[in-house]
């Protein structure tokens, strides 16, 4: 596994982390700080694309190193929550997705983080 990879997934497991705070938190914030009552998209959507892109690219090179189909699906599945997520603005629903998915994107980086380590040998990804 080389360096690069393995910022490749730090990162994007922050940015999963992120997405997580940012929309746990503001629901409890927007009452108390008037400049975040209005939900910046700009925001949600950078993260998106972040997290989106960084994911692809280490879950599938790790499906294609290991031929293990957990991680790749874990993340099939919180792309598409995190997806959904983006079509119900300023709606609890949109949270739930956004939590759900992010959620499941850091345990896809996890069970590919795992299963890179696990097989040290062959993970020049």
């Amino acid at each position: 596994m080389t360096a690069k990879h393995i910022l490749a997934h730090y990162i994007g497991l922050s940015a999963s982390f992120l997405c997580l705070i940012h929309c746990l938190a503001l629901p409890f914030v927007t009452p108390f700080l008037p400049m975040l009552a209005s939900h910046n998209h700009w925001f949600v959507e950078s993260i998106f694309i972040l997290l989106i892109t960084l994911s692809t690219l280490t879950i599938y090179k790790g499906y294609r190193a290991h031929n293990d189909r957990r991680a790749l699906v874990t993340g099939i599945i919180a792309f598409v929550f995190l997806a959904g997520s983006l079509l119900f603005p300023h709606n609890p629903f949109q949270i739930t997705l956004s939590v759900a998915g992010s959620m499941m994107m850091m345990i896809a980086h996890l069970a590919n983080y795992r299963l890179c380590r696990a097989t040290k040998p062959c993970c020049d990804h």
